[in-house]
């Protein structure tokens, strides 16, 4: 079962234990784990099931008290794990090394690359034919699976990385099967950079580039590296910056990361996929076997298109 890790609203608050707002925080916190650390509610959407936590905790928390913040959501999972719990999905965005499973969306958004940067290329009106597409290799296979996607669909990829003969045999399938000719370069002060119309971040460097990116230019953060991506959202506004998408599925609408552990909790092959990353075309049938179909793309969480 899936677990959905919510923020409490201001009717929870005494559900938690009365006077919540009046009692002081580390008594309140300390009182809370022990009787109650979190409220339970299941659901089952078809034959998925999925929990929703909700927890003692409000949106600005995290940025207000980052260490409680850290500390109430790692003692939920720790629970939840204790509780039979296979996955979750956090209220925003981290990384916990934790017993359950925490899934961000970057797999299905990576299967999807393609197509998030079809729809983010159509609202800058660029040319599909003529767009330059660079991979910003993570050295994974985050990376490979962003230049898959790509691979079979655009004219013009290149790669920056610092092994560039690790992807000849990438390079010479692409050239072989569909006359694509792949670039590697290893410095981000190449032309190839900053002609690029989509780049597609799969790194979890902080090198700063960003002076460098073309004017008016798409940047997909595959890897979830949200400090970089805000600092490129706080100097460069021309651009559209994207690290999450939306899907119309058979079984509803779902934002990426609920997706991707619903996927992985109840299908063999995707789960495969999410361990070995070995198959490419089996994990994206699976997305087409639901219906799956992009909807929207976000930043942050927030809807941007």
């Amino acid at each position: 079962m899936i677990a959905i890790l919510m923020y409490m609203k201001d009717e929870d608050k005494n559900k938690f234990m009365p006077f919540y707002d009046s009692m002081p925080i580390k008594i309140r916190d300390f009182l809370i784990r022990k009787r109650k650390p979190f409220l339970k509610r299941d659901e089952k959407i078809g034959d998925w099931d999925i929990t929703y936590i909700t927890l003692p905790l409000s949106y600005g928390d995290k940025k207000s008290d980052y260490k409680r913040w850290h500390d109430i959501i790692e003692n939920s999972l720790d629970i939840l794990d204790k509780q039979g719990i296979t996955g979750a999905v956090l209220p925003e965005d981290d990384i916990f090394f934790s017993p359950v499973p925490v899934f961000r969306g970057r797999v299905v958004n990576a299967l999807l690359t393609f197509e998030t940067s079809k729809k983010a290329i159509e609202k800058k009106n660029i040319s599909l034919a003529k767009a330059e597409f660079t991979v910003v290799d993570g050295d994974d296979e985050l990376t490979l699976t962003a230049l898959k996607s790509l691979s079979e669909n655009v004219n013009h990829l290149s790669i920056l990385t610092d092994r560039e003969s690790f992807f000849d045999d990438i390079k010479e399938e692409a050239e072989s099967e569909r006359g694509l000719i792949i670039t590697t370069f290893a410095s981000p002060k190449n032309q190839i950079l900053k002609d690029s119309d989509v780049l597609v971040n799969c790194s979890n460097d902080m090198e700063n580039q960003d002076y460098y990116y073309k004017r008016n230019s798409i940047y997909i953060d595959l890897a979830k590296n949200t400090a970089k991506s805000l600092r490129i959202a706080r100097k460069r506004e021309d651009m559209l910056i994207i690290d999450g998408i939306g899907l119309n599925t058979d079984k509803g609408f779902f934002k990426s990361k609920l997706y991707e552990a619903l996927l992985y909790d109840n299908n063999k092959v995707f789960r495969k996929y999410f361990d070995e990353y070995k198959n490419f075309y089996d994990a994206y049938d699976i997305l087409k076997e639901n219906n799956t179909s992009l909807s929207s793309l976000y930043f942050i969480d927030k809807f941007i298109l």
